[in-house]
């Protein structure tokens, strides 16, 4: 009786450190994208809210020193990135018709 308790014992710490070997392989390595970079800003957003309010000037003032001094990340105008993409040749009045059409439709065919 004592034998197979021990067995049992045995073939669970075994079935144990294989499944956290699989776990450990089957884990993706991490890149630095963008997944990473927004789960940084969350550590440091959590990091600043345990910052005593006598100190957040302090913050503040690096915040505002690294702000100045580093490269600044300027917002792309968006205007004109879908021109050439083919969307010039879609004639707009019929594709509404046509949909406006199918809906029209669907609702006198629909059985109360």
């Amino acid at each position: 009786m004592a034998v197979k308790k021990t067995l049992a014992k045995k073939k669970k710490r075994l079935h144990k450190s294989a499944s956290k070997t699989a776990r450990k392989a089957v884990q993706p390595k991490r890149s630095p994208d963008k997944n990473s970079i927004a789960e940084r800003r969350k550590s440091l957003q959590n990091s600043i809210s345990k910052i005593p309010p006598e100190r957040l000037s302090e913050v503040e003032d690096k915040i505002n020193e690294i702000l100045a001094t580093g490269p600044r990340n300027e917002p792309k105008s968006l205007r004109g990135i879908w021109a050439g993409k083919g969307f010039e040749n879609i004639d707009i009045e019929k594709a509404l018709k046509e949909a406006r059409d199918a809906m029209l439709q669907g609702t006198l065919n629909k059985e109360y």
